[in-house]
């Protein structure tokens, strides 16, 4: 069985010097896949006593019932409901998935005939979902087709076009003609609704002749009224009132008071705009009755603002507003918005010419605000994105003509770029933005040059170090030779004034030997030089690394605060921006300044440290505040310390700590002097700790911190007995509250 809604907007025009007025009326059209079981009290009994037989099986049981309740669709939706839940219990109980989902959509059809939006896509949901776990491709694709129905009926174009192109997409995949045709039908709707009459023809036309094909009745009906209605917002009403009137003939042939109730509508609307008054009245009539008959609220509610604008057109003000109020009441119980907002207008237009000027203005501005939520932007801009996709996909799939494939990517690129021109010309914002991530690239790229070549250098130290520790241990091996050779010729003194002749002889030889080590010693006296020599170029080398880390540590700092800066451009607080630029650059000045020194100050260092958190601060709108301290015993202005060496910390806490905190932060910063000679300098906040932290990092893409690693090397390099600790701060019940780096410096 197969379902489908058709959303048709008829403009009813009214003459007025001012403007032009619309009306929406939407009705639907609903379709089976099975021959029409007609109205005959023969059929009804024969499904009946079917029903009531003893000896039937549960599953037989639910499919009498679905057909019982398809039997009084378009005629009794209380009764067809009825009967669909009826069918849902036994399936359940039956676990008969298939009946299951047969039944949840009999229920949505009845709910959507009787304009109950919310539970039809409820049911209709749960019948895709039945579908797809027995993997029922048929009912897979009528219950895309349904869902696209009632998201279009309420407006949601953009999502029912998408249940549409899938309900097509897999309906090709299994040959389903049916549904093919349904969903060409309703996504034409989509179109006439945004105005593109030339795709809506297309697609009407395309549905038209499957059904056609097919010889299914009221699909052809259907394709008949909205070809009418391309042509009724043409304004052609000649041409729009002979395609309504053939589609009222099939489906009184058919015998579908639902779809009847549609076509007699249209109809009636023609023939106001051809000034055929009477005829309208008439027409508008028959619709109201067969609506109310069949409980439908959404087609009364339509039918009501029809018979409200007659009277308008015959200036009876008090019958138009009367049917108008009662039109617009119904619309907002159901939660339709195409009627809400023509009510709206139609009430503006009849205060307006009773003199109640300031109920005129009131409902002029709800049909405003009714009007801009159906024609938004975004809706016109996703359709448009999905069209492009559904459309390339399908020839893509249906042809495999490279030339055909470039001219649709082509084209496809060109509509891409019409709408990222306008994007391009909306403000000067976006290019500080790229000149900003301009810098952060060129600034990361140098970091990893100078990192790499730290790298080369240090390797090269290395080595050259490992040479001097061989050198060293060659020249201590000489040097030990020597002395015991020096001793053994003491011996021979002694030695020589006992044994004589021996004793000299001896002490030639011995004499010899020993001026061959001392000039072995000599000739290894000169390399211990070189060395040396070696050891004060790594020594320079060492200083020339300082310089690349310390040099790093202006573009890394640099690249964070650009990072702030730009987040008050894109939130446009320019005076915000302005203060925070100015204290960066006083900032930048005091780090050029420090740069160039191999040690500076504890008071220089401490004075750039409160500028950066006054500056952070400011950026995170004094989320945080902060203490220093300093033992009494620490002459500030005389202790030399490396230059930017707490900052890093600082940062870190800030950042990975007090950021993401929801309370107001605090960070603690204490400087005191050991026995050992060592400043002992401790940063602590009361953040969300580290563990928080690292989760939180995670989620963040291409991220990478140099500035605690290269302080860390910095540390290092300038004595092995400097160190960083770090501790994470717990309270009684295990909760992290924040966490505490104890950083050694050597001070000799």
């Amino acid at each position: 069985m197969h379902f489908y809604v058709t959303i048709e907007l008829i403009n009813l025009a009214k003459t007025k010097p001012f403007a032009t007025f619309k009306i929406a009326i939407i009705l639907f059209v609903l379709a089976f896949n099975f021959p029409a079981l007609g109205q005959s009290t023969a059929v009804l009994d024969g499904l009946l006593s079917d029903l009531n037989k003893s000896n039937q099986h549960d599953t037989t049981k639910v499919n009498s019932l679905i057909k019982l309740s398809s039997f009084y669709y378009g005629n009794n939706p209380v009764k067809m409901l009825d009967y669909g839940v009826q069918a849902v219990e036994r399936a359940q109980k039956a676990n008969f998935k298939i009946g299951l989902a047969k039944a949840y959509r009999q229920c949505g059809i009845a709910k959507y005939t009787q304009g109950n939006f919310k539970d039809a896509l409820d049911y209709f949901s749960n019948a895709l979902a039945t579908n797809e776990q027995i993997d029922n491709k048929p009912g897979i694709v009528a219950c895309l087709s349904n869902l696209g129905s009632v998201n279009m009926v309420q407006n949601n174009y953009p999502v029912a076009l998408d249940y549409f192109q899938r309900a097509i997409r897999k309906g090709q995949q299994i040959n389903d003609q049916l549904t093919t045709g349904i969903s060409y039908g309703n996504i034409g709707v989509i179109y006439s609704e945004m105005k593109n009459y030339d795709m809506a023809l297309k697609h009407f036309q395309g549905g038209l002749d499957i059904h056609t094909k097919i010889n299914y009745g009221i699909g052809i009906a259907t394709g008949l009224g909205n070809v009418g209605n391309v042509y009724f917002k043409l304004k052609n009403y000649d041409k729009a009132l002979e395609y309504y009137q053939k589609a009222l003939e099939k489906n009184i042939a058919l015998d579908s008071k639902f779809n009847m109730a549609r076509e007699y509508g249209n109809v009636a609307n023609a023939q106001s705009e051809l000034k055929q008054y009477q005829l309208s009245f008439a027409n508008f009539q028959k619709a109201l009755q067969l609506n109310e008959e069949l409980k439908n609220k959404k087609g009364i509610a339509v039918n009501l603002q029809g018979i409200g604008n007659y009277y308008y057109l015959l200036e009876k003000y008090d019958e138009a507003l009367d049917y108008t109020r009662r039109a617009n009441g119904i619309a907002t119980e159901v939660n339709v918005f195409d009627v809400q907002k023509e009510t709206y207008s139609t009430l503006s237009d009849i205060y307006e010419k009773t003199g109640k000027l300031d109920s005129a203005y009131v409902n002029f501005k709800k049909f405003i605000a009714a009007r801009d939520r159906i024609e938004n932007e975004d809706n016109k801009k996703q359709i448009t994105r999905l069209e492009m996709k559904y459309e390339f996909d399908t020839k893509e799939e249906k042809y495999k003509n490279e030339q055909l494939l470039s001219n649709e990517r082509l084209n496809q690129q060109q509509l891409m770029l019409d709408l990222n021109q306008s994007k391009l010309n909306e403000s000067n914002k976006e290019r500080d933005l790229v000149r900003l991530n301009y810098l952060k690239t060129q600034s990361e790229l140098k970091n990893e040059q100078l990192e790499k070549k730290a790298q080369e250098k240090q390797l090269t130290l290395a080595e050259r170090e490992k040479d001097i520790q061989s050198e060293k241990s060659k020249s201590l091996l000489q040097t030990k030779k020597l002395n015991e050779l020096r001793i053994k010729q003491l011996w021979l003194y002694g030695i020589l004034s006992i044994i004589g002749l021996a004793g000299i002889l001896s002490f030639f030889i011995n004499h010899y030997r020993i001026k061959s080590l001392k000039a072995n010693n000599d000739l290894n006296d000169q390399k211990v030089k070189r060395m040396e020599e070696e050891m004060r170029l790594k020594n320079n080398i060492r200083e020339a690394e300082m310089q690349t880390l310390r040099s790093q540590m202006n573009p890394h700092f640099i690249f964070n605060t650009l990072n702030s800066i730009n987040s008050y451009i894109i939130e446009n607080k320019r005076e915000v921006a302005s203060e925070y630029l100015t204290t960066f650059s006083k900032l930048m000045r005091n780090i050029l300044d420090l740069s160039k020194h191999e040690i500076i100050t504890l008071e220089k260092e401490i004075s750039t440290l409160k500028l950066y958190m006054e500056l952070e601060a400011l950026r995170l709108e004094n989320k945080f505040d902060y203490t220093i301290i300093l033992d009494k015993k620490i002459e500030p202005e005389l202790v030399k310390i490396p230059p930017l060496i707490i900052q890093p910390f600082v940062e870190n806490a800030i950042w990975h700590g007090l950021r993401n905190k929801k309370e107001n932060g605090h960070i603690f910063i204490r400087v005191d002097e050991n026995d050992k000679n060592q400043l002992l300098v401790t940063v602590e906040d009361n953040g969300i700790g580290r563990k928080a932290s690292s989760l939180l990092k995670k989620q963040q893409l291409n991220h990478k911190s140099y500035g605690i690693e290269i302080t860390m090397n910095r540390l290092q390099l300038l004595n092995e007995h400097n160190g960083v600790e770090v501790i994470d701060l717990y309270n009684s019940e295990n909760v992290a509250t924040g966490t505490r780096v104890r950083i050694k410096i050597n001070i000799d």
